[in-house]
C-alpha cells in the first residue's frame, strides 16, 4: 500500500516536473527495495510495518540531519532536509502522544505484573510490540523507567 502510494507520489512528481519530490520519492523507494532485499533470505515480505519502519528511519535521519546543519550554520541545508521530513511524515501514521503510551506502559505493567526495575526488560518488549511502531523507544524507556521506579 506505501509503496504502491510512493509510486503514484513519483509519477505525480516526475509529470509535474518537481524535482525535488521526484529525488526524495525516489529515495524513499530506494530504502523499501534495499529493506525487500534484507528480507529475500527469510523468505518474507516487505510488510506496511517494514515499510512505515524504514520511513520512521528516514524521518529520524533527516531530523537528525537537520539539527547537525543548523549546529554547522548551514541553514540552507537544514531547511531543505527539514522539507523532506516534513514530506516524509505526512506519509506515516502519527506518533502517539505521552498520554497515550502511559495508558499503553500501565497496561503492559498490569498484564504482566512486573514490579520493579528487574522486569524493565519484557515491559519494553511488550510495550513497543503493542505500540507498533507508533512510539520512540527513547521515550518509552523514559515512562517504563518513572512507572517500575515509583
Amino acid at each position: 500500500m506505501l509503496v504502491q502510494h510512493l509510486t503514484q507520489k513519483l509519477k505525480e512528481a516526475v509529470m509535474a516536473r518537481d524535482e525535488f519530490n521526484a529525488t526524495l520519492v525516489r529515495g524513499l523507494l530506494a530504502a523499501l527495495h534495499n529493506r525487500e532485499i534484507e528480507l529475500r533470505p527469510s523468505g518474507k515480505e516487505l510488510s506496511e510495518e517494514d515499510a512505515v519502519a524504514v520511513l520512521r528511519r528516514e524521518l529520524k535521519k533527516r531530523k537528525e540531519s537537520s539539527q547537525l546543519y543548523r549546529q554547522g550554520g548551514r541553514v540552507d541545508l537544514a531547511e531543505k532536509e527539514e522539507k523532506e521530513a516534513t514530506f516524509i511524515e505526512s506519509l506515516v501514521p502519527a506518533m502517539m502522544s505521552r498520554d497515550e503510551l502511559e495508558r499503553v506502559v500501565d497496561d503492559v505493567i498490569k498484564d504482566t505484573g512486573a514490579s520493579g526495575a528487574k522486569d524493565f526488560g519484557p515491559v519494553m518488549k511488550e510495550t513497543m510490540t503493542r505500540c507498533s511502531g507508533r512510539a520512540e523507544g527513547k521515550e518509552a524507556s523514559a515512562v517504563i523507567k518513572e512507572r517500575l521506579s515509583s
